[in-house]
């Protein structure tokens, strides 16, 4: 008998057939990856459907920073008033060094040491560790479907491997020196890596076998990497500033761009492909961020910004949005906070709020009069790249984020906290 399965963010309707339950499938309009009930399966990697639709009239949308509506975001909005604190903290005993979230909202990674915590992002809780690296890792990716994961060390080792059941999948040489930057292609098939070494190399994850080494690299380490959403083109950004785009066909560079001086920190295409987008960490004592656009099939500049010395908040990281209009970064601001005095006298005033399952305590000294005072906020920051419009803080936790990723939907961000923990934060649309 056919099971029926609704997507949670377009909202279309399937038929699927039974035989399907309990692996995951999917949505042929928007690509998000569906659970189909079943009683205690664990998924392999190669158990993919694709649906076919049970109404295909009427054009279908799917909204780019829409939430899924899995209770989790709506409950933080509500209990913290809009976007204003982090939905949850899920507890580390490590700094993690990097990060990957899946599609869906379903999985999170964080590398810590020569370990990767694997971690359900719905329940803001650990789930699994993978522990076959040795060598610290530098580099982590998620397949669209969540079944796999690529994670690169610092040694050059890269590992392909099933996120449920961590268990390695293939094992590749990769660079000469450390895994800096990796991702895997939409259909799941081709994976890409930047390293220590300058090279950006084209993998085949059913052999592990590399297919090309991109011509036209540099000589400086490659920090950042993306697919186009079509898979057919690859964005690469290095240490000191350089940008290229990659035909994934012929392996050539098509395009090519300078972005300043710094690291390249993040890099992305436009949901239709027509933008390629950069952003680098100015790591001076201003501590600010700038952005970059081009054409892709041009290569004109477009408007973005660059404004180091414009921004009162200190930055720490910095991940840009899947559509590239928007830069999520981990920052650090003082907040002036007004407050009334009552009778007697007191040294010290706190408030709590109760934020999606986070308590964030506010603690300051204070005379009994009415006033104001400095507080120190650590959370994250939105600003637009067109313009550099500096968007909602959001705050509620106590150390600064020192490594973040936006999930592929654009609705929530993952950090990783100064001295160990991770943080689940609502991003505003």
């Amino acid at each position: 008998m056919p099971i029926p399965v609704k997507c949670t963010s377009c909202e279309k309707k399937y038929q699927v057939p039974d035989n399907l339950a309990g692996k995951l499938v999917f949505c042929p309009t928007c690509k998000l990856s569906l659970d189909v009930p079943a009683p205690e399966h664990v998924p392999t990697v190669d158990e993919i459907e694709v649906l076919e639709e049970e109404d295909a009239s009427g054009p279908a949308t799917y909204g780019l920073n829409e939430p899924l509506d899995d209770g989790i975001s709506n409950l933080a909005a509500a209990a913290a008033g809009g976007f204003g604190g982090a939905m949850g903290i899920i507890k580390t005993s490590r700094e993690a060094t990097c990060l990957a979230y899946s599609s869906g909202n379903r999985y999170g990674l964080a590398g810590m040491g020569r370990d990767v915590l694997v971690m359900d992002m719905r329940a803001s809780k650990k789930i699994g560790r993978f522990e076959d690296h040795d060598d610290p890792v530098t580099a982590l990716a998620l397949s669209g479907n969540a079944l796999a994961a690529l994670s690169g060390d610092q040694r050059g080792e890269l590992y392909l491997w099933q996120l449920e059941a961590t268990r390695v999948v293939r094992r590749m040489r990769a660079h000469r020196g450390a895994v800096l930057c990796c991702a895997i292609a939409p259909n799941g098939k081709y994976a890409i890596s930047g390293g220590d070494d300058g090279a950006v190399r084209l993998w085949d994850l059913t052999t592990a076998q590399q297919i090309e080494l991109l011509n036209g690299t540099w000589d400086e380490p490659v920090t950042a990497i993306a697919y186009s959403h079509d898979g057919k083109h690859i964005l690469a950004g290095s240490e000191h500033g350089r940008v290229g785009v990659w035909s994934v066909r012929t392996g050539e560079k098509v395009l090519k761009f300078r972005g300043g001086r710094d690291a390249i920190e993040s890099v992305t295409f436009s949901f239709d492909n027509s933008e390629a987008i950069a952003a680098a960490f100015s790591k001076t004592s201003e501590c600010g961020v700038m952005a970059w656009r081009w054409l892709t099939h041009s290569g004109q500049s477009l408007p973005a910004f660059s404004n180091p010395s414009q921004n009162s908040s200190t930055l720490y990281c910095l991940a840009l949005y899947p559509h590239g209009q928007k830069i999520a970064c981990g920052a650090e601001w003082e907040e002036i906070i007004s407050y009334s005095g009552g009778g007697g006298t007191s040294s010290g005033m706190a408030a709590a709020a109760v934020m999606g399952g986070l308590v964030g305590a506010m603690i300051y000294s204070a005379a009994t009069n009415a006033g104001e005072v400095s507080e120190n906020r650590c959370g994250v920051q939105c600003m637009t790249v067109e313009g550099g419009i500096r968007g909602q803080k959001i705050h509620g936790v106590s150390h600064p984020v020192r490594e973040i990723v936006v999930s592929p939907d654009g609705a929530r961000a993952l950090g990783a906290l100064e001295g160990g923990d991770l943080a689940v934060f609502a991003l505003p649309p």
